[in-house]
């Protein structure tokens, strides 16, 4: 990921981070709870698109 794609969603408050002087620090575990909810959005959506599929069918 890069650096501006970071601070972005550090600025947004999507991954909690301390500051060190001007120095943004991320801890592993925040990290990991961004990656998770992005891996639950991700298979929410996959679900989401799954029943759409099915109803389109159903209308056809």
């Amino acid at each position: 990921m890069s650096r501006p794609s970071l601070m972005k969603l550090i600025h947004a408050g999507r991954i909690e981070f301390r500051t060190d002087g001007r120095h943004h620090r991320i801890s592993a575990k925040a990290i990991q709870a961004f990656r998770n909810r992005q891996q639950e959005k991700g298979a929410a959506t996959i679900t989401a698109l799954g029943e759409l599929a099915n109803r389109v069918r159903q209308l056809d």
